[in-house]
C-alpha cells in the first residue's frame, strides 16, 4: 500500500497531525522528522513566516 492509502489521499501533514497519529509530543516528532529529512525520507515545505510548515513523504 502507498502512503496515500493510509492518509486518505492527503500528501502533506503538520507536525501536530503526525504527533497525534503516533502518540508523541510535537517536540519528539519534530526531532524524528528532522532526522528523516536529513536522510531524504521526508521534506519540509514551509508556508511562510509564522505559519507551521508541512511535511511530505518523499
Amino acid at each position: 500500500m502507498t502512503h496515500q492509502k493510509f492518509s486518505g489521499g492527503k500528501e502533506n501533514f503538520r507536525t501536530r497531525e503526525i504527533a497525534d497519529a503516533v502518540g508523541l509530543t510535537i517536540y519528539q516528532t519534530r526531532l524524528y522528522l528532522e532526522a528523516l529529512q536529513s536522510l531524504g525520507v521526508v521534506e519540509k515545505i514551509n508556508s511562510g513566516k509564522g505559519v507551521p510548515g508541512l511535511w511530505e513523504l518523499r
